[in-house]
């Protein structure tokens, strides 16, 4: 029987901190969690709106977030999706996610979706080295455990309330 209230019940619980819904995700893949950030109603289905949204979030302009989105949708939400999810398949269904994992990959996530450090960058280093390049160890390790997308998003929140 596939049930999503018995997934969130089993894998999410919500804690309100400052009128931010932060989401602390309990026995998740590293890979769960590295994409979980997208989800922005917490509801285990990663939708294309959100996926720009959480693109847009920690610091990506509109055209690369829409492209992007766009693009990770058409990929991995048919891979990901149930036999029962409604058509067209372009959402993304984090327990499914190890299921769009392919030959090609870097190689940052195992077949169960453990992650391996020694591997992936990229878009990252550019969104969250410091002002003199360097990027950080916590930063990395957010990068497979998806909490680097939380700290740029309230970085970029901070910076613009400061404004």
């Amino acid at each position: 029987m596939h049930s999503f209230s018995l997934y969130f019940l089993t894998y999410y619980y919500c804690v309100m901190q400052g009128g931010h819904v932060e989401a602390v995700i309990a026995n998740m893949t590293a890979l769960q969690k590295h994409v979980a950030f997208f989800d922005r109603n917490n509801d285990g289905i990663i939708t294309t709106s959100e996926m720009f949204e959480g693109y847009v979030a920690i610091g990506c302009d509109a055209a690369f977030s829409r492209a992007t989105a766009s693009s990770i949708s058409a990929g991995v939400g048919p891979k990901t999706s149930p036999a029962d999810a409604p058509s067209p398949h372009l959402s993304v269904y984090i327990e499914y996610i190890h299921k769009a994992m392919h030959g090609s990959d870097t190689g940052a996530y195992d077949a169960k979706g453990r992650s391996a450090p020694e591997k992936e960058w990229g878009l990252i280093y550019k969104l969250a080295s410091d002002e003199e390049g360097f990027l950080h160890r916590d930063s990395v390790r957010g990068i497979y455990d998806g909490s680097v997308f939380f700290k740029l998003e309230k970085q970029r929140t901070s910076f613009r309330s400061d404004v």
